[in-house]
């Protein structure tokens, strides 16, 4: 005897609140997909950002290895 798993388990046997969360689950999944290009844009900003971020702090690094090798 094959058990269905699946059939039982995640369907008819599913607690309310378990299927309510996998509908808002999707539902926030869709809603994401919608956003993505807003996602994309803001995440190469902080990216641009944080790449800024690493150059300034390479210069005032090698500006400071400089000050003390001239003293």
């Amino acid at each position: 005897m094959k058990l269905n798993f699946y059939g039982s388990c995640f369907n008819r046997d599913m607690p309310k609140s378990l299927i309510e969360f996998r509908r808002e689950a999707a539902a926030s999944m869709c809603d994401l997909a919608l956003r993505a290009p807003d996602i994309a844009n803001e995440l190469r900003r902080l990216a641009d950002e944080v790449e800024h971020t690493a150059e300034r702090a390479a210069r005032d690094d090698h500006a400071s290895n400089n000050d003390k090798a001239a003293d």
